[in-house]
């Protein structure tokens, strides 16, 4: 199934991408290679000295960063310009766009994405009184 991805930080025109098991694949290897850095990190960090400590916390945000630029170009076949783009981006719109990606290929929708942004925004309005 094709589908179409807007992101506007990019290009004014969609991408279009196939829900393919190999980018499914990608999404979900990247997700957790994050979230087993983050796991790990403390166990890692907790017995050595605080500069080793940081620089390791350090190379893993640079891996994260770099495996979230890597998705984005090969899921959505950025040329160069279009990566120049991309790196050009805050770290935030970077990560925004990589949730985007792997939300429509999970099958939500433009619409239900928007809704699950509302429905977030207003849990934290709420807990925020």
């Amino acid at each position: 199934m094709t589908m179409k991805l807007y992101i506007k930080a990019l290009k004014r025109k969609p991408f279009e991408i196939k829900a393919s098991t190999r980018l499914m694949m990608a999404a979900t290897k990247m997700q957790l290679d994050q979230a087993n850095f983050e796991k790990n990190l403390q166990d890692k960090t907790k017995d050595l000295p605080e500069a080793e400590a940081g620089a390791l916390a350090m190379q893993g945000m640079l891996d994260s960063m770099q495996s979230q630029i890597d998705f984005i170009t090969d899921t959505l076949g950025l040329d160069d310009n279009l990566q120049d783009k991309l790196v050009e981006l805050e770290p935030a719109e970077v990560s925004e766009i990589t949730v985007y990606i792997t939300q429509r290929l999970m099958g939500m929708s433009d619409a239900d994405i928007r809704l699950a942004q509302a429905e977030q925004e207003a849990g934290l309005v709420q807990t925020e009184h």
